[in-house]
């Protein structure tokens, strides 16, 4: 067991071996409740029980199933399907987790590559909440490739994803209005 004491330099004792953590916080009731927040770190089901009093009698006790975060196994890439050479375009990133849907606690990092030699890109992207938001600019016309990818050390090193674009000119027309004749 490891002991250690909160902010308020209240003792608490978490039990190592059983996951088990035992926090005594101080709680004020307001006209009969009180509301504590509770961060869980292990997936499962897993009980809250509320002590109270001289002699620590159980007042309460709660039960519920957490769920694991979702871990980033890829990214989306979403950019325009057609730029302008030159032109900044808002390119959005998403971590996304085996179902597909976005890994929320994926807050790292991540490089991006393209097909365009010339194209400007960000030295690396930042997530926050498993989203990001960089702007490109591509250099060079024809279809395009933009990779945002990150590496890491362990069995699962590695997440990436790709989006393609068409890449054209920029056509400026100037309109020049002629008089009009009047009878």
């Amino acid at each position: 067991a490891s002991r250690s004491r909160n902010s308020n330099g209240e003792s608490s004792t978490t039990p190592l071996a059983s996951g088990r953590v035992d926090f005594r916080p101080r709680v004020s009731f307001v006209n009969g409740r009180a509301t504590a927040r509770v961060t869980f770190a292990t997936p499962g089901s897993q009980s809250l029980t509320l002590r109270g009093g001289a002699s620590g009698d159980v007042v309460a006790t709660a039960t519920t199933r957490v769920v694991a975060m979702p871990v980033a196994v890829a990214f989306t890439v979403a950019l325009p399907k057609a730029a302008a050479v030159g032109v900044p375009v808002n390119v959005t990133i998403v971590a996304v987790a085996a179902q597909g849907r976005t890994a929320p606690g994926f807050s790292g990092t991540a490089t991006l590559s393209s097909s365009d030699t010339a194209a400007k890109l960000p030295s690396s992207v930042k997530f926050a909440s498993g989203r990001a938001v960089v702007r490109v600019t591509f250099g060079t016309l024809g279809g395009q490739t933009l990779t945002a990818f990150r590496v890491w050390s362990g069995p699962d090193g590695s997440i990436s994803g790709t989006a393609k674009t068409q890449v054209g000119e920029v056509v400026t027309q100037r309109i020049r209005t002629l008089p009009v004749a009047r009878p």
